[in-house]
């Protein structure tokens, strides 16, 4: 989680139900920073918006912003930070590929629904639609769209948004996991608040010509 995120989350423990330009004002910075950081706070289910009614029928309702109740229960976001961080620290890019690989394989333990059918007894196609719903309690919001040349698998919210900027080797273990769902490699090439537009959806490329490394 980035400083304006984690001043955001102060602020509005001290203002409950503030609206995007009281936390602007609040905080020195432009509505317009402000929202784009609200985005990836709600994504991550850390906040929580609601609509005012209109008063007197004039103008239009407020978008007011609040912890949610994940953000005011425990302080799970903050462990999993210092423990990836202390995992990583001085790690080689083998030793990162090795962690990656090893959480998506005990995700898939972890998961009863995720489960990966030999790649003879289903078509590509049912394979995709079967492992997208299958990440449903995951919280990864998951479709995939036809595209010329190979599909393309998206993350429409990633549960790990709150640290990811701090921890790429979670995106790498989505990479992974997919691979092993999938039985193909897949290539990362958008991620969810980068990229120019800046991107709505992490996506990943699947290889149609090979099958995942075992």
């Amino acid at each position: 989680m980035n400083p304006t995120q984690t001043r955001i989350l102060q602020f509005l423990k001290a203002h409950p139900a503030a609206a995007a330009s009281a936390i602007s004002r609040g905080l020195g910075m432009t509505a317009a920073n402000i929202r784009y950081h609200l985005i990836f706070l709600e994504q991550a289910g850390l906040i929580e918006v609601e609509v005012s009614p209109l008063e007197k029928g004039r103008g239009h309702p407020a978008h007011l912003y609040h912890l949610s109740i994940h953000a005011q229960q425990h302080n799970l976001v903050c462990l999993a930070d210092i423990l990836l961080a202390e995992l990583m620290k001085e790690a080689t890019p083998e030793a990162s590929r090795l962690l990656a690989q090893t959480l998506a394989e005990r995700l898939i333990q972890k998961g009863s629904n995720l489960t990966v059918p030999p790649l003879k007894q289903s078509h590509l196609t049912q394979r995709l639609t079967g492992v997208a719903q299958s990440l449903d309690p995951f919280h990864y919001q998951a479709r995939w769209e036809a595209h010329i040349g190979s599909p393309h698998f998206m993350i429409g919210q990633c549960p790990y948004l709150a640290i990811i900027d701090r921890h790429p080797v979670l995106c790498q273990m989505d990479a992974f996991l997919l691979e092993k769902l999938l039985s193909r490699p897949v290539r990362q090439v958008a991620k969810i608040g980068q990229g120019s537009p800046v991107s709505t959806t992490c996506i990943f490329e699947i290889d149609l010509q090979q099958a995942a490394p075992a």
